[in-house]
């Protein structure tokens, strides 16, 4: 068996766009293929909307709170991950359904971190184009730099992005069009004394789709509390500033758990793609040639292991593609 029948992307470099549970899961199987990967992303953490925030009382996942595991291949992956404590069990009070709840571990992006293996991550790079020149690809950045020489990229940022990214090169890339994401408006409170309202978490109290305590899950500490506002509230105020929605949830958040103490902390976070509204219908979206694609939980379904499912299979796709050419 031949270098090539082992690692079929050896000596190719790859860019990742995105720096969420997609495009880190699609980094790791690219640079085991023998790639030279390089991943970009627009903010200062990884994980995308697997995101932890690190307050004066306590962690807070402001983002998605929980997930679960239904197909073997992520089964499997999971079973990895809670043994290299990355991920474990959360049973809050509330939890409603038959499911297993799963969270990320010392916080949600605990579980994106752990993919970082054998590629390098930039950090706080956002992508605004994608040129193909002389048959490799050149990355524009928003501050004017460049990054050339890629010979394939994933892009794996919310649909809308993608599209900015990835229009013009037509088919099958004119298919992102179909997704649609909405938004959410988070607030995170970190109480000075806990509060017991009999529930960890609840769901849809007025405008307020999720609420939950953060310590109630495994390895967090502090009395933090976080509420989502629902899809349409957050819409109507997708532009108001940050002051004004902090001012409006935090009454719904009272209204919800009781009065509160004071606060050692209080922020909001505006998720612009929080939630896949309507997905496209497939796995992944990738050029016939398998040089430059597109992976997302915006393809297939709202669950992290969509995201993941499409980052893997992104991959996949490429990695075959490139054995065959080669063979």
């Amino acid at each position: 068996m031949s270098d090539t029948d082992l690692h079929p992307l050896d000596g190719l470099r790859v860019a990742v766009v995105g720096a969420g549970i997609a495009g880190l899961t699609a980094a790791r199987k690219l640079a085991k293929a023998g790639a030279e990967v390089s991943v970009f992303d627009k903010s200062r953490g990884l994980g995308g909307r697997l995101a932890t925030r690190r307050t004066e009382g306590g962690p807070a996942d402001h983002g998605a709170q929980y997930f679960t595991a239904r197909e073997p291949a992520f089964k499997a992956w999971v079973a990895r991950a809670k043994l290299i404590g990355a991920a474990a069990p959360w049973v809050p009070r509330g939890k409603d359904g038959e499911e297993e709840w799963l969270v990320g571990m010392p916080g949600m992006s605990g579980l994106v971190t752990a993919l970082v293996d054998g590629f390098t991550v930039a950090q706080e790079r956002t992508v605004t184009a994608i040129h193909e020149i002389e048959g490799r690809f050149t990355l524009s950045f928003a501050d004017g730099a460049e990054a050339a020489g890629f010979d394939r990229v994933v892009v794996a940022v919310p649909a809308p992005q993608a599209a900015g990214l990835l229009g013009a090169y037509g088919a099958p890339f004119d298919r992102i069009g179909l997704a649609a994401m909405a938004p959410c408006w988070t607030l995170i409170a970190a109480l000075s004394a806990p509060i017991d309202p009999g529930f960890d978490v609840v769901r849809d109290q007025g405008a307020l789709q999720w609420v939950a305590r953060s310590a109630s899950k495994p390895g967090r500490e502090g009395e933090t509390w976080i509420a989502q506002a629902n899809p349409q509230w957050s819409a109507e105020h997708l532009e108001d500033d940050p002051e004004s929605v902090r001012a409006a949830l935090v009454p719904m958040l009272e209204a919800a758990v009781g009065p509160l103490p004071a606060r050692l902390y209080e922020a909001v976070h505006r998720w612009r793609y929080a939630l896949v509204d309507k997905a496209v219908g497939e796995t992944f979206l990738l050029s016939p040639d398998g040089r430059i694609g597109a992976a997302g939980d915006w393809l297939i379904a709202p669950r992290v292991e969509a995201a993941w499912t499409s980052g893997d299979g992104l991959a996949e796709a490429m990695v075959a593609k490139a054995a065959a050419s080669a063979g």
